[in-house]
């Protein structure tokens, strides 16, 4: 076996931190373990979490310049927020890290040049909170089941799919927002393949190294 994935957020009554421990690092395919984690705080990862990854290859791929942005990180998780807020400031980004309980986030996200969402709240940033000309990264993926919701915080192309699958699918960034910014990823099609696409790379590295070290 070369690559472990654990599926978080895992139900309840299990004890993820424990389960994560019990994994050998180097197969750690999406860098949970908490020293895979600490090696993506102090700076000294080669591999990272698969979405946090996604994020930068993405920004990268499309020459959003990282160096010197004011990017604020709404999330706090440890499988966004926190290593993606530490992935930026290690490529010179001055980063705000931002949550739910944040007083006046609306504040914070007007002077970012970079905004990261993912918070898990649907529709919580709205056009107003942001900036003109900033980019926009959403992580943020909620599932709704009512039509009214969907009509509220979707693109109509969502209401399509609901009229069909009686389901669709929500950001954290209200879809209005997108007008007034330089460059976003929808919801959905942006940072989900991503997420994909870096959890094959990573798998395929730890293969490789699996074979470097037998």
């Amino acid at each position: 076996m070369d690559a472990v994935l654990v599926q978080i957020p895992l139900p309840v009554h299990l004890d993820t931190w424990a389960i994560l421990n019990e994994i050998d690092p180097h197969k750690d395919a999406d860098r949970f373990h908490p020293l895979n984690l600490g090696q993506v705080m102090t700076g000294e990862a080669d591999i990272f979490p698969c979405t946090p990854a996604g994020v930068l290859r993405l920004l990268d791929h499309h020459g959003i310049r990282i160096e010197g942005s004011n990017a604020v990180v709404v999330g706090r998780s440890f499988i966004v927020g926190k290593p993606l807020a530490a992935m930026l400031t290690n490529r010179n980004a001055t980063v705000t890290l931002c949550h739910t309980r944040t007083r006046d986030l609306t504040a914070r996200l007007r002077e970012a040049d970079l905004v990261v969402a993912a918070a898990g709240r649907p529709g919580m940033i709205r056009p107003d909170m942001i900036r003109s000309g900033a980019v926009l990264v959403d992580v943020g993926t909620t599932y709704l089941d009512d039509r009214e919701a969907v009509e509220r915080l979707c693109p109509p192309e969502q209401l399509r799919r609901f009229d069909r699958k009686k389901s669709a699918i929500a950001g954290d960034i209200h879809w209005t927002a997108w007008q007034k910014s330089s460059w976003y990823t929808p919801v959905p099609g942006g940072i989900g393949p991503m997420t994909v696409a870096m959890l094959m790379q990573n798998t395929l590295e730890l293969f490789r190294r699996r074979g470097k070290r037998s």
